[in-house]
């Protein structure tokens, strides 16, 4: 299983956005900090910017965090989850997100491709 971690970078504002390639498709993240309740919230965005999915609620250890979506053509072979390094599970505050709890994509396309050629 194939884990890559995504751009999570402590930049200081509430609001920032950064792209990645996901088993071969560019996808657009937009990452929104809630002051209220110490949160982070993800939209996601496909290639054109067409979003497909808001302000999704970054808590840890929450699997599927896309997928329930029904996002069609979109994360097939994976999914994003947030993971706090100190395995003690604490979601990602204004803090620590990028630090200590950060954003990982898991996918098992390779694993699918090596068994249909064998």
């Amino acid at each position: 299983m194939q884990m890559l971690e995504l751009q999570i970078e402590k930049q200081g504002d509430t609001l920032y956005k950064f792209n990645s390639y996901l088993d071969g498709k560019r996808y657009f993240f937009r990452m929104r900090y809630n002051k209220r309740n110490d949160n982070w919230y993800m939209s996601l965005l496909d290639e054109a910017g067409v979003p497909l999915a808001s302000d999704v609620a970054c808590l840890t250890n929450v699997r599927r965090m896309f997928q329930k979506y029904q996002l069609g053509d979109y994360f097939l072979y994976g999914d994003v989850f947030i993971g706090d390094l100190d395995l003690k599970k604490k979601d990602p505050s204004f803090n620590n997100f990028g630090l200590k709890v950060s954003c990982y994509y898991m996918s098992v396309l390779d694993e699918i491709l090596e068994a249909l050629a064998v």
